[in-house]
């Protein structure tokens, strides 16, 4: 499983920059990872609108990248920072230019030399979170993983019970335990299913929060700590080893995520040959990543199981204390021209 490394992914669809309140809590732990937004100031020109991602690279070290968001510049820059005190340094060349500048209390400077001659960059730190965080199941809807904040979920749908029921309504991985099974089996369907990763700013690529929602035990939906980075079929929403998200909807460690999906099941003839194959349409945090996709055939680690036009779905141990909640599956008679929903985060 290889991940495309360093370069900042484009940003989540239709946010608006009036409408976020700047928030310092981090999920994660980490005061300092996360989205920041804001505008780069220059004499002479309107302010910019730009949009921030601050990542954890170890210890004490970080990586930022900055891109503007109108259509006219797609001009950004990309740093490296180190923990100093209660704040984080950034300095280096990017595109030619000398930055630097500081993350500290939820606020990023970053100006051109020590003055920020030319032009600076000043932005807020935001928590943003899923429009469709804590959606409740829909008539007709089977709650898989049923949630209630403050109550531990019932695991009697799923095969592994030595995964964790936790006291905050969510079901938590137990790692090397094996991966966890739905007892009931579904064809057509609509689901949603909310996912929240461990902040391991000491791991890269596939050991950073790894887990995968297999589809019909047959197609794997990756779930992988991807914030910030350009994403590739092997990062949170890529559909393993087939097609890479259209843009990184992922938000930071720490924080609930959503994947609302429409999954058609593949079609058979009398025999168990592949007539019309399945299709996905996936909504990662509100942004459609996935649009009728067709999957031909079970990716890796899939089972292939011909002819059956239902089956349970699979979430995956890899080792990581990944938690799980509020998973719901509504079945349809046909999912063709569904679409799961979207909006932009809160």
């Amino acid at each position: 499983m290889g991940r495309t490394a360093l370069i900042l992914a484009v940003a989540v669809l239709g946010l608006g920059l009036a409408a976020q309140a700047a928030e310092t809590a981090a999920p994660s732990g980490d005061p300092y990872i996360g989205t920041y937004l804001g505008n780069y100031v220059a004499t002479g020109r309107e302010d910019t609108p730009v949009r921030g991602w601050v990542l954890a690279e170890g210890p004490g070290l970080y990586r930022l990248a900055i891109r503007f968001e109108d259509d006219v510049q797609r001009y950004g820059i990309e740093l490296h920072g180190q923990q100093a005190g209660p704040r984080v340094a950034f300095y280096g060349f990017s595109s030619s230019v000398w930055w630097d500048g500081e993350a500290k209390e939820g606020t990023l400077f970053i100006g051109r030399g020590e003055k920020g001659y030319g032009g600076s960059f000043q932005l807020e730190k935001v928590i943003q979170h899923s429009p469709t965080e804590g959606m409740a199941p829909p008539a007709g809807a089977v709650a898989v993983l049923a949630y209630e904040e403050g109550k531990k979920p019932d695991l009697g749908g799923w095969t592994n019970q030595e995964w964790r029921a936790l006291k905050d309504g969510s079901m938590q991985v137990k790692p090397r335990s094996g991966s966890s099974v739905t007892t009931q089996a579904f064809g057509d369907m609509q689901m949603h299913l909310e996912f929240n990763l461990p902040h391991m700013p000491n791991d890269h690529g596939q050991g950073r929060s790894n887990s995968g929602l297999y589809i019909h035990q047959r197609y794997e939906i990756q779930i992988l700590d991807s914030f910030g980075v350009l994403p590739g079929s092997g990062d949170c929403g890529g559909i393993y080893q087939v097609a890479a998200p259209r843009v990184n909807a992922s938000l930071p460690p720490g924080q609930w995520q959503t994947y609302d999906i429409v999954f058609r099941a593949p079609r058979f003839d009398a025999n168990g040959a592949v007539t019309e194959p399945a299709r996905l349409t996936l909504s990662h945090n509100g942004t459609i990543i996935h649009e009728n996709l067709a999957l031909h055939k079970p990716t890796p680690g899939g089972i292939d199981d011909a002819g059956a036009t239902k089956a349970p779905f699979l979430l995956q141990d890899h080792n990581n204390d990944i938690r799980f909640r509020n998973i719901w599956v509504k079945e349809v008679d046909d999912a063709a021209g569904l679409m799961p929903p979207t909006g932009p985060l809160k």
